[in-house]
């Protein structure tokens, strides 16, 4: 399989390293901030089974990497869609070109049986006019 086959980080860690002092100040305002909602409105923690799902959902890499396979399969699946769809074309043309020369040949034996017969008449008639 092409492309990106693990995440950008190591598994156990996820945590991303902040060395800029400004970004820090930053980041602890908006913990304050996260922590004054959460004695405003009530402490949301999360089950344990939210907690494995918040843990154990895909990074970012491999969801990418998820898109250009689902991409390359439906690029795939629509190309066999069209040669499928091609190849009935071709069925039903030949299958209808087939019943029609079929039938153009029958209603043709159809005038030549009729001709013969007229032309067997035509011949008893001369021949009793003859006589």
């Amino acid at each position: 399989m092409e492309g990106i086959t693990q995440g950008i980080r190591e598994q156990g860690d996820r945590r991303v390293l902040i060395k800029s002092s400004a970004v820090r100040a930053v980041l602890a305002a908006s913990q304050q901030n996260r922590l004054k909602i959460r004695q405003t409105f009530g402490n949301s923690n999360l089950t344990k089974e939210e907690e494995e799902e918040k843990k154990n959902k895909p990074l970012y890499a491999e969801i990418a990497e998820w898109r250009k396979v689902l991409a390359r399969l439906s690029c795939f699946l629509r190309t066999v869609d069209y040669i499928l769809q091609d190849l009935l074309r071709h069925l039903v043309f030949s299958a209808a070109q087939r019943l029609l020369d079929h039938l153009v040949t029958s209603y043709h034996a159809q005038d030549d049986e009729d001709s013969d017969e007229e032309d067997l008449d035509s011949v008893c008639l001369k021949g009793r006019r003859g006589s």
